[in-house]
């Protein structure tokens, strides 16, 4: 009997679908995301990849997301501030290094060439702040 692949995708932490993925690699001789664009179609392909690839790089993830949410013409505003408030005091140290890594330029260069205005200022102020190792620390969890 096979067990469908969102028994896994939703009822494991990511460490556990990280150890998933490299097994069933090692078993299968290809990665989960060449079998899921082989087997799915559509929005639950979509939904499948996106889960696969959050838990394998979360940073790479909202990178691109960001990347995205700016490329062309036009800027999709709600993904971009979603992404830049959510992930501020969480990961944004590691989102800006891999949105630089991949893209080459840099996260606060590419918000000040599509926005303006105040919310320019406010989006570019909250990157600074939380792109700044220092900032980032202080919000780290204290150990007692």
């Amino acid at each position: 009997m096979e067990i469908p692949i969102t028994t896994p995708l939703t009822l494991r932490n990511y460490a556990q679908l990280r150890l998933i993925f490299d097994s069933y690699q090692r078993l299968c001789n290809h990665d989960i995301i060449t079998a899921i664009k082989k087997e799915t179609s559509f929005n639950f392909k979509r939904c499948l990849l996106t889960i696969v690839e959050t838990v394998q790089s979360p940073s790479r993830y909202f990178a691109k997301r960001l990347h995205n949410s700016m490329d062309g013409l036009g800027t999709n505003d709600l993904q971009l501030i979603r992404i830049i408030v959510s992930r501020s005091e969480v990961d944004l140290l590691e989102i800006n290094d891999q949105y630089q890594a991949l893209f080459k330029r840099s996260l606060e260069d590419d918000i000040k060439g599509d926005t303006s205005g105040d919310y320019r200022k406010l989006l570019r102020k909250i990157v600074q702040t939380f792109t700044t190792p220092a900032i980032v620390q202080s919000f780290a969890p204290t150990k007692k």
